[in-house]
């Protein structure tokens, strides 16, 4: 079953995010996607679970970090 999410995201993933890393805690799922393109860096959602946004994260070699914009990420049950 893929996890599906809504908001403000890439054109490239947007809607399903059939391949991918899906952890889930107290207060956040966090979806690491594959990379969709050759070369790119792999980068990944964190939603808030009270649905209140998320953020897209990249990674920066052993570390993520924020892309810098609220994207108002929820999940779709």
């Amino acid at each position: 079953m893929a996890t599906r999410c809504r908001g403000r995201v890439s054109l490239a993933a947007e809607g399903r995010c059939d391949q991918g890393r899906v952890q889930r805690d107290a207060d956040t799922t966090t979806i690491t996607v594959l990379p969709p393109l050759a070369g790119c860096q792999p980068f990944r959602f964190v939603i808030r679970n009270d649905c209140s946004g998320g953020v897209r994260q990249n990674s920066r070699g052993e570390r993520w970090e924020d892309d810098g914009l609220e994207r108002g990420l929820t999940l779709v049950k």
